[in-house]
Parts: structure tokens; C-alpha cells; sequence
């Protein structure tokens, strides 16, 4: 049964010697899983990345240890899943860089495997890549970032041109699921007053042409090398007369 059993045996001879053993065994609950995990494009470096991973009923959050150039990615092994005559529908998703990708578990052994291939350009983890992604990625640009930081795709230290590339090719992508996608549909505009009511006052930057929108002529002049434009800030009152007595 589930849990921990003690096995007990004990033996007696003709001539009345006496010997016993016992052995504990211990059942789990869960089954075993081997993931590989890939991504489109190379890694600069070496890179610890958040996969959340899904089976069956649960859900839980793992870490990958992912090689750098030329082969971006890795494996996390024996993760534990419920016991299931089969699965034919595992997700895994970087939370904070990629789109849900699914896979169908083959059995090894006894243990489950699945590999999956992660696109990423996804920085808010709405499984969107879209216009939000582009103004998350503007407004982060630059040096001296982290290696797994938002936006940070092929984990370098700079928020460049090359972490732009994940967003141009995936742009629009949306991340799979098990069975009927229920999501939410990816954008390729938003004003500025929408960004502002959101709490996303920050991404008014990525307004590139100051038209009040971040939309695809924001992406367009971006590529075409126009740098982004401070937000104008708000005018301030004049100071007051000074006040003679």
C-alpha cells in the first residue's frame, strides 16, 4: 500500500535454530518524470531559468540549469507527478521569458518522458507575445542586467537589439495549452492612457512617434533605429512672486 510497510520474516530449523530479518519499503505517491527543455535561440551564457511544469493536477515551479551557445537549454529530472495510468499532455513554461509549450509523455523504464521547446519573448507571463512585451522590453533597455532578468532572452548583461529578435519572431505567439485555449487574444496596440491606468505608466516610453499609442510603427521605427523618447513630464507650476514687505 501507499506509505510505509515493514516485512518481517523468521525461520525456525530442525535442530531449533532461530533466525529473523526484517525490511522497510516505502510506496510514494507519485511517479517520475524526466523533462528536456529547449529554446529557440542561444543563451550567451550559461543561465538558471524558472520552468513552471504542469502534470495532470499539479503544478509546481522547478529550476533548470541551462547551457549556453550553441545549444540553449537543459533537463530537470525525476520531478515528481501524480500517479497516472498515462499523460498524454504536460506543460512547461518559463514564467518570466517564454510561451507555454505541451508535450505527450513516452515511458522509459519507469519513469515518464517529454521534451519541450520554449519560445520565448513572453516578459509578463500572460502567455502573450505581443505589444505589452515590446513596451516591457523598451523600457528595460540597456546594461548591467541580470542574466535571467525580464526581457533578458539570450542572458547576456544588456538588454539589446538581440533580446528584440525573440519578440520579432515570436511576436503574436501564444502559448499552447491542454485542449481548448482559453486565453487571452495578443494585442498589437495600446494607448498610452491605457498604459497609464493599468499601472504600466513606464512603458510610455516605447511610444516611439509620441502619438499616444505603442503599436507596430513603434516597432517599425525601433528596427529602423530611432531611439525611444522620454515621456514628457508633466509641467510644473510657476513659483510664486516673491513677496516684498
Amino acid at each position: 500500500p501507499i506509505g510505509t510497510t515493514t516485512l518481517a520474516w523468521s525461520v525456525t530449523d530442525q535442530s531449533g535454530n532461530f533466525a529473523s530479518a526484517s525490511r522497510t519499503i516505502v510506496v510514494a505517491n507519485y511517479q517520475l518524470a524526466d523533462a528536456t527543455m529547449s529554446f529557440d535561440g542561444p543563451f550567451v551564457t550559461a543561465s538558471t531559468r524558472s520552468i513552471r511544469f504542469t502534470a495532470g493536477s499539479s503544478t509546481q515551479v522547478l529550476s533548470l540549469s541551462a547551457s549556453g551557445s550553441p545549444f540553449a537549454g537543459g533537463s530537470i529530472n525525476a520531478i515528481q507527478v501524480p500517479v497516472a495510468a498515462s499523460y498524454t499532455c504536460l506543460r512547461a513554461k518559463d514564467p518570466t521569458h517564454s510561451v507555454t509549450d505541451t508535450a505527450s509523455a513516452t515511458v522509459s523504464g519507469v519513469r515518464y518522458q517529454a521534451a519541450f521547446s520554449l519560445k520565448q519573448g513572453d516578459s509578463n507571463d500572460d502567455d502573450l507575445v505581443d505589444i505589452l512585451d515590446f513596451g516591457i522590453f523598451v523600457a528595460a533597455y540597456g546594461a548591467g542586467k541580470a542574466l535571467d532578468a525580464t526581457s533578458n532572452f539570450n542572458s547576456d548583461t544588456i538588454i539589446a537589439n538581440a533580446d528584440f529578435a525573440f519578440i520579432s519572431i515570436n511576436f503574436f505567439n501564444v502559448g499552447e495549452a491542454c485542449g481548448a485555449y482559453t486565453g487571452a487574444t495578443p494585442r498589437d496596440r495600446m494607448t498610452v492612457k491605457e498604459l497609464r491606468r493599468s499601472g504600466r505608466g513606464g512603458l510610455a516610453i516605447a511610444d516611439i512617434n509620441g502619438d499616444g499609442w505603442v503599436d507596430t510603427t513603434d516597432i517599425t521605427l525601433f528596427m529602423q533605429g530611432v531611439a525611444p523618447r522620454k515621456p514628457a513630464e508633466p509641467a510644473r507650476a510657476a513659483a510664486p512672486d516673491a513677496v516684498h514687505w
